[in-house]
């Protein structure tokens, strides 16, 4: 499980959940100030991989102040 980025298991890193709260008060931040627009760069049609799951391969977007 070293390749977990908090690990698993009963030596999961103490710092686990503060960090998820940040990243989630981060995106909520970004979302509440941005708005997400399409680009010259965004793909017209996503090129989807994976098995299991399924995935973009890329997904090119621009970030518009609201205003």
């Amino acid at each position: 499980m070293a390749w977990l980025s908090f690990g698993a298991g009963p030596r999961t890193c103490i710092g686990m959940r503060f960090a998820q709260l940040e990243e989630k008060l981060v995106l909520c931040e970004m979302l509440r100030r941005f708005i997400l627009v399409q680009s010259p760069q965004t793909e017209k049609k996503l090129q989807l991989k994976g098995g299991t799951t399924i995935s973009p391969d890329a997904v090119t977007i621009a970030l518009k102040r609201r205003s």
